[in-house]
């Protein structure tokens, strides 16, 4: 998890990690693709983005807490920071921010891919400090003393918030080239969807539990229903559809 202090010991559009520091290579190499989606924003600009994205991550697990996580196991809900912000996205409107003006989300991802280096900084140097206070060689010590975290953990964070991040800009691309051609994309192009997991939920699932109505429900869709949803998670956003029908929020 991330932390409102991730660039208090990295400068996240600028700084490379030296030769010396754990798989400094890879953490260097996730980093270039990340300052790519950043290429016309400052520092401030990032900053600013990173206090935006802390609040998301914290109101969007609120958010899966409340719909999900009293009708399955705790295990099931494991979830990457970019996994998390994947399954968030359709619930934050980024555009009318007044601190990070034109925002999107691969930018977005792009902090979060930077963020989560700053943490294997911070990490590194608790290791190093605990490593002369503690006095010993064994790993496991360490582990217990930062938590079980791990450098690997934050590497594996950054290089998918980078591919989502990079993802998510070449579809954009597509859609915006598509426009430019003619072609008419809907906004809310997963509407049918909605309209079809609602629909069969009222039908035959109110007696079931979330996760259990979203999950039949799903592997009864129609593969061009399935299609219109982009998240990695399409069975937790049919959950928390059917979630906030049941509270009529929507």
């Amino acid at each position: 998890m991330i932390s409102t202090d991730a660039f208090d010991n990295f400068t996240p559009l600028i700084e490379e990690l030296p030769l010396g520091f754990p798989n400094s290579f890879f953490f260097n190499l996730v980093a270039v693709r990340a300052r790519a989606l950043l290429k016309n924003r400052t520092d401030r600009d990032v900053r600013n983005a990173f206090d935006s994205l802390v609040c998301m991550l914290e109101e969007g697990a609120k958010l899966e807490y409340e719909e999900s996580v009293k009708s399955v196991d705790e295990d099931d809900y494991v979830l990457t920071q970019a996994n998390a912000l994947r399954l968030y996205m359709d619930d934050f409107e980024i555009s009318d921010q007044k601190l990070f003006k034109n925002a999107t989300w691969p930018e977005y991802f792009a902090v979060l891919s930077l963020a989560s280096i700053g943490m294997a900084v911070q990490l590194q140097n608790e290791i190093d400090k605990m490593t002369n206070e503690v006095n010993s060689d064994d790993p496991g010590d360490l582990l217990i003393h930062t938590g079980g975290q791990n450098l690997i953990d934050y590497l594996l964070e950054a290089f998918e918030a980078a591919t989502a991040g990079q993802f998510i800009y070449e579809s954009d691309n597509k859609i915006r080239k598509s426009r430019s051609q003619g072609g008419k994309i809907k906004a809310k192009k997963y509407e049918p969807l909605k309209i079809f997991v609602l629909d069969r939920w009222r039908e035959s699932y109110q007696k079931h539990s979330n996760r259990n109505a979203a999950t039949r429900i799903w592997d009864e869709t129609p593969e061009n229903l399935k299609s219109l949803i982009r998240t990695d998670e399409p069975v937790k956003r049919l959950e928390m559809w059917i979630g906030q029908e049941k509270r009529g929020a929507k």
